[in-house]
């Protein structure tokens, strides 16, 4: 992992475990992805990391054995873009180290400690487009961008498939890849969406639906 990247990794923790009274686990970036602030086109944000999948292989990366990851590899080959152009993370981007932990999304005091942190890492990786996955990232992105009319009234449900155009970086929302979250979108209805999202990379001023 870029020596850069691994630094401001390092300040995170420290900042999470104070927050969190204990040790907490955080994934790494996966190496294999782009280097912040080098040509990523696309910031992929997820809810927060998972004890299976990135839990047991120390990265957040689409290669992870788990249902949510193969979900998102499989909705990203359709953009065609190259993976040193992409940087993924996550909202929240630690889970409690103890015992009786169980994944959970993370609740409103866990997002508003984590937005400085989200904060920090848009700034760094720059990116053109930030892709929230789902309502928790899009919430965080709020709270990020609290001068935004546009995200300020977005709605997954309602408007998705619009970019949001008045922030820099551009954000284009789309559904979480998990399981339970094709209980509220349908998986054809998610390949949908992510071909408008390729539709808008290739074309930022594009309208992609009324």
């Amino acid at each position: 992992m870029n020596k850069n990247i691994s630094k401001f990794f390092d300040k995170y923790k420290k900042d999470c475990e104070k927050f969190n009274d204990g040790l907490v686990h955080i994934p790494k970036p996966d190496p294999k992805n782009g280097i912040p602030g080098k040509n990523i086109i696309l910031m992929f944000i997820n809810e927060r990391p998972g004890r299976v999948g990135p839990g047991e292989s120390d990265i957040i990366s689409y290669e992870n054995d788990d249902p949510t990851a193969r979900r998102f590899k499989s909705l990203f080959k359709t953009l065609n873009i190259n993976r040193k152009n992409i940087f993924i993370t996550n909202t929240c981007i630690y889970y409690p180290s103890r015992k009786n932990y169980r994944d959970a999304t993370p609740n409103t005091a866990e997002i508003n400690f984590s937005v400085p942190i989200l904060k920090d890492q848009i700034k760094r990786v720059n990116p053109k487009i930030i892709v929230p996955l789902g309502n928790t990232a899009l919430c965080a992105l709020k709270k990020v961008f609290p001068e935004s009319l546009s995200t300020k009234k977005f709605r997954l449900r309602y408007n998705i498939g619009n970019p949001i155009t008045d922030t820099k970086p551009y954000i284009f929302p789309v559904y979480h890849t998990s399981n339970r979250a094709t209980i509220t979108r349908k998986k054809e209805d998610q390949e949908k969406d992510w071909q408008l999202l390729k539709k808008f990379i290739s074309n930022p001023t594009y309208k992609t639906r009324p």
